[in-house]
């Protein structure tokens, strides 16, 4: 899986100037959730999902979302996208090109607090 690039994704979906990159998240389509941690114990390892993009754990680097989506074998599973916020909404997208899907932030102030890579 070769890194997108930001800015293409961000002219394919018509975004405005002002729509910064928010980052990359780890996707579960079916569910519409999102990867927000993960517990690695001895024989298992838990994944923790949340309902919304500003809960997701957020990667600054495509390659660690891509390491981590490798490592928690969910390939079958979920996607990587790229988040971007738009003040009080989110836009993400789908680099491998099966849809965006725009989310509603619930609360602004946790965003800036998110940020774990």
């Amino acid at each position: 899986m070769t890194k997108p690039d930001i800015e293409q994704l961000r002219i394919a979906m018509k975004l405005p100037s002002s729509a910064s990159f928010y980052g990359w998240l780890i996707h579960n389509p079916k569910c519409g959730d999102f990867l927000h941690s993960f517990k690695e114990g001895q024989l298992t390892t838990e994944t923790f999902w949340a309902a919304t993009p500003d809960k997701g754990f957020e990667f600054e680097q495509f390659e660690h979302a891509l390491e981590t989506y490798q490592l928690l074998q969910l390939q079958s599973k979920a996607i990587i996208v790229a988040a971007f916020n738009l003040g009080e909404q989110f836009m993400i997208a789908d680099p491998a090109g099966t849809g965006d899907v725009s989310y509603r932030s619930l609360d602004q102030t946790q965003v800036s607090k998110r940020r774990l890579h």
